[in-house]
């Protein structure tokens, strides 16, 4: 977790699944209304984050780097 999140959490109380998730609400400019959608938001981030990097090892592979 990086030291923003944890720096918003000792601002918001939220748990640590839903820091994610209330980061993408900021940034996408919606607004989770319950649980389900905080834990939808949140896996979307996880999902993200792991596919952006995978892109970038296919990059850094193909490239030999």
């Amino acid at each position: 977790m990086t030291l923003g999140e944890k720096l918003e959490q000792s601002f918001t109380h939220c748990l640590n699944l839903y820091v994610p998730a209330r980061t993408l609400e900021r940034l996408i400019g919606v607004k989770a209304g319950t649980n389900t959608e905080l834990y939808g938001l949140s896996m979307a981030t996880h999902y993200g984050h792991g596919a952006a990097a995978a892109v970038i090892w296919v990059v850094m592979a193909w490239r030999g780097i």
